[in-house]
């Protein structure tokens, strides 16, 4: 599962591979932190601790890929 975001630009979202205006989580990843911080990352239940158990497989890919895109959202303002 990825975690995409576009960017409306004068009410056109960006395309799927513009990787200046379209932010792929994974592509972040990899190429920002080693595998044992994202690991950490992911273990953090900080912001998402107070979920119940989610109801399906995909809800709780949702719910990971959200906690560490707030996670890496985080520590790259922290980090300015």
């Amino acid at each position: 599962m990825n975690v995409i975001i576009f960017k409306i630009l004068d009410g056109i979202r960006s395309d799927y591979d513009d990787y200046e205006n379209t932010i792929h989580l994974n592509r972040i990843m990899k190429s920002t932190y080693k595998e044992e911080v994202v690991e950490q990352l992911m273990a953090s239940k900080s912001l998402f601790g107070h979920f119940e158990k989610p109801e399906s497989d995909v809800e709780g890919e949702l719910l990971k890929k959200a906690e560490l895109l707030s996670s890496v959202m985080r520590t790259t303002i922290l980090n300015k």
